[in-house]
């Protein structure tokens, strides 16, 4: 699965791959064994930064779960280092 995200461009691109590998890497339950999360920048523009978090999940029934764990994670932890940095 596939779960999609728009970033802000100012957003450092590294920080934003890291915190959602992170958030893939805490999911690893619902993962299926011997796979990795991988990010995956999908466009660019002069504002945002589109990426998807891959995830292979053993229950495709908790698809829309997982994914909703996923944005919600990862904008907690996107709105930290925001904050962090003002």
């Amino acid at each position: 699965m596939a779960v999609p995200l728009t970033v802000d461009r100012s957003m450092s691109l590294s920080e934003v791959e890291r915190i959602l590998l992170e958030v893939g890497e805490e999911l690893n339950e619902a993962l299926a064994p011997g796979f990795m999360p991988e990010v995956r920048v999908t466009s660019l523009d002069e504002d945002s930064v589109k990426v998807e978090l891959l995830l292979r999940i053993s229950n495709p029934a908790r698809d829309a779960f997982v994914a909703s764990e996923v944005r919600k994670r990862t904008l907690r932890r996107l709105e930290e280092v925001k904050k962090g940095s003002s």
